[in-house]
């Protein structure tokens, strides 16, 4: 972005809105801490541009913390947006504190504030790098690096504000990408390390194993639910 002093905030997801795509929100994160102050983490956060990403501004009232890595516009509501933080990671900036809270947060007026999103559990220390919207049903996957407090997935039917859990045998799984396909219950997710794929095709209640090994991103063709793409690294 044009506007920073240093090229420390990184870009993990940008999106435009829906009804005006002259304006855009980006979710980018630095070193875990306030989102205000003179600390590297106080260039991170949501930003807006409002002129096809030639400027850029922080949009970061209401936030616990910096390190915002997903960003989602819900295609029905010019000024509803949901943003997942980043938490559980010590700081590195002033002032002290050993570690920053994160969550699920959303906004009714275009980010200019924020609120925090009602969880069946605490999320403070969770990850939520992605979010699908299929349907009346908006989905996330809340990871942690000790995986006895991740949360699993997630799911919203009203557009971020309240969430609930899954019942799944994967709230345990590191997992780093997810596809949700246009009938809104078969989902494809990939775990970290082993490369091992799982899918449900009954929204989540039931998941199996299938033979392929991935390392990469996976996406779901928007008109079936037939067709995966998908990426794979060595």
């Amino acid at each position: 972005f044009k506007h920073l002093t240093t090229s420390y905030a990184e870009t993990w997801t940008t999106v435009f809105d829906a009804k005006d795509t002259s304006v855009l929100y980006a979710a980018t994160t630095g070193s875990p801490g306030p989102t205000q102050g003179s600390g590297p983490s106080a260039e991170a956060g949501v930003y807006i541009s409002k002129n096809n990403g030639q400027t850029w501004n922080q949009r970061n009232c209401g936030l616990p913390a910096s390190s915002s890595t997903a960003v989602w516009c819900n295609i029905d509501s010019t000024n509803n947006l949901v943003v997942g933080i980043s938490g559980g990671a010590p700081s590195f900036t002033n002032p002290t504190k050993p570690f920053y809270d994160g969550g699920i947060y959303y906004s009714l007026d275009g980010a200019g504030t924020w609120m925090k999103a009602s969880t069946p559990v605490n999320v403070d220390s969770i990850t939520f790098w992605k979010f699908i919207k299929t349907g009346d049903t908006l989905i996330t996957y809340g990871l942690s690096g000790d995986l006895n407090k991740a949360v699993g997935f997630l799911k919203s039917y009203d557009n971020g504000r309240s969430w609930q859990r899954f019942t799944s045998p994967l709230a345990n799984k590191p997992i780093v990408d997810f596809s949700v396909a246009p009938d809104g219950l078969t989902i494809v997710a990939m775990v970290r390390d082993s490369n091992a794929v799982y899918t449900t095709s009954n929204g989540g209640y039931s998941w199996t194993r299938i033979s392929i090994s991935l390392n990469g991103v996976l996406e779901f063709h928007p008109q079936s639910v037939d067709t995966l793409f998908f990426t794979a690294q060595n």
